[in-house]
C-alpha cells in the first residue's frame, strides 16, 4: 500500500473520533522516538482539511524505509 493511502485511511478513521496518531520514521542509518501529529492552535485532520508538519531529527535518518503509523482509539467515535 503506498505511503499516501494508508496515511490518508487511517486520518480518515481519527478524524470523527479526535483520536490521537502515532507514528515512526525510520531510515537506514536510525529512527525516530514515537512522535504525536499535534497542533496546539487548532483541530488537526477535520474534514475537507489539509494539514502539513514539520519533524526535525538531531541527526540523519539516512535513506528513508518506511512509516509506522497508529492512532490509540481515544475520544468518542
Amino acid at each position: 500500500i503506498p505511503l499516501s493511502l494508508s496515511l490518508t485511511h487511517l486520518i480518515t478513521t481519527c478524524s470523527s473520533s479526535l483520536c490521537k496518531v502515532h507514528f515512526v520514521l525510520s531510515g537506514d542509518d536510525d529512527e525516530t522516538s514515537i512522535r504525536t501529529f499535534a497542533d496546539p492552535h487548532r483541530k488537526i485532520f477535520q474534514c475537507g482539511s489539509i494539514d502539513g508538519f514539520l519533524l526535525a531529527v538531531p541527526r540523519s535518518l539516512g535513506q528513508l524505509n518506511y512509516l509506522r503509523l497508529w492512532h490509540d482509539n481515544s475520544g468518542q467515535g
